[in-house]
């Protein structure tokens, strides 16, 4: 599945509509401090289908300076899911609105730690269960990122409390 994806390397991860409210714009942003900051060898995974009316998300994509480690696999089928959430060292929702955030406990049922925007419901749903940005602070987005990646600890932590939380 990885290798049919164009996924080489280690990888945070996304999936979700590519829409305004998803943020989608700060996490690229995010991925290149981690990138040009912390030295991370990760590719970036957004999955979902480009929007023709957010025209704003692909061009933040297209002028990265790591635009080559962002992979942009579309639809990802249901049968793929588990295989990238199980495999990603990190699952990343920055959303400004998210209703339930149903994929952030999908991410967590398959052992995937979550790193989640500290707005509308996410706080309620994850708990102490994962770690927690300012969906505005793309530096914050960055840095709680890194810190779960970097903290064997953290994330084993993060996982088991995910699993619980499911």
């Amino acid at each position: 599945t990885k290798e049919r994806l164009n996924i080489a390397k280690l990888f945070i991860f996304f999936v979700g509509v590519w829409r305004d409210h998803k943020n989608i714009e700060a996490l690229v942003r995010a991925f290149n401090i981690l990138k040009e900051k912390y030295k991370l060898p990760h590719q970036l995974v957004i999955g979902g289908r480009a929007d023709l009316h957010y025209t704003k998300i692909q061009e933040t994509i297209d002028q990265s300076a790591f635009k080559n480690d962002i992979v942009t696999p579309g639809y990802i089928s249901d049968s793929d899911l588990p295989i990238l959430y199980s495999n990603a060292d990190v699952f990343a929702l920055p959303s400004f609105i998210e209703g339930f955030g149903l994929i952030a406990i999908e991410a967590q049922a398959c052992g995937c730690p979550v790193v989640s925007t500290n707005t509308t419901s996410m706080p309620e749903i994850l708990g102490d269960s994962a770690e927690f940005f300012d969906p505005t602070n793309v530096q914050q987005i960055a840095d709680q990122l890194y810190k779960v990646i970097s903290n064997a600890d953290l994330r084993k932590k993060l996982i088991e409390k995910g699993f619980g939380n499911v």
